[in-house]
């Protein structure tokens, strides 16, 4: 059933892909992860957000667990009040990771399959089989394990913690975490790395983008005082 409802899905997808750069493997496996990570992205951006409101009350949640300290059952009274006063529910970032962990385990195991089997029996019958597969990218046989591709995922995603502006004291930690899969690198094929390399590209952009949108918005209302300073100044010198 998980084949006819989402792998073979996948398999068309990625035939079509492949189709159009000429039976290259990699440029539509990488196509398909950044797509992926398109679709989902809504996703990623509320976990951001809850991981926001869940951060900007730790003070406050820090200050209740020492005022009741001795009376759990009031402690979580007051916990759960204050969650209903800002409007958190403490339960949708939970909800959100389940998500976006389901959707990478399904991937995981598909990009992995990839160059194992025959797919093209999975192929609707309207969808034209790729004459020529290669799996090499770049130089790179995606059916072995390659540390140069693991060491590209672990900068991208240091790069990505190092631009968010809301992981606090944990920013050394999911610094030195990023590069945790180098450790594990032969366990994976480059097919699975080029996944991760998606993923990690399209949340660097999104990084990026969220940034510059803050940016923007913290820059208006300087120049909206300063517009306003140049008027009053204006019409103090036409008064006089």
């Amino acid at each position: 059933m998980a084949t006819i409802l989402i792998y073979q899905p996948l398999y068309n997808i990625l035939a079509i892909l492949t189709n159009c750069f000429a039976g290259q493997v990699g440029w539509a496996l990488l196509c398909l992860a950044m797509l992926a990570r398109l679709i989902i992205w809504p996703i990623f951006s509320q976990n951001n957000a809850s991981q926001k409101q869940m951060a900007d009350l730790n003070p406050k949640l820090k200050q209740l667990s020492l005022q009741y300290k001795d009376n759990p059952h009031e402690m979580n009274k007051q916990t759960m009040a204050l969650f209903k006063e800002a409007k958190v529910n403490p339960f949708h970032s939970l909800l959100l990771l389940a998500v976006q962990l389901i959707i990478i385990f399904v991937l995981f195991f598909f990009f992995g399959q990839v160059i194992k089997i025959d797919w093209s029996v999975y192929l609707y019958p309207f969808i034209s089989a790729p004459q020529h597969l290669s799996y090499n990218w770049l130089g790179f046989d995606l059916r072995q394990p390659s540390l140069i591709l693991t060491i590209i995922v672990g900068v991208m995603n240091a790069l990505t913690v190092l631009i968010q502006p809301n992981v606090g004291q944990n920013k050394i930690t999911l610094f030195l975490f990023s590069f945790l899969i180098l450790f594990m690198y032969k366990l994976f094929p480059g097919a699975v790395i080029l996944l991760w390399i998606g993923f990690s590209l399209v949340g660097l952009i999104q990084e990026l983008y969220l940034k510059s949108i803050k940016s923007s918005r913290s820059e208006t209302p300087v120049l909206s005082n300063k517009n306003q300073e140049h008027n009053n100044t204006t019409d103090s010198g036409v008064n006089n």
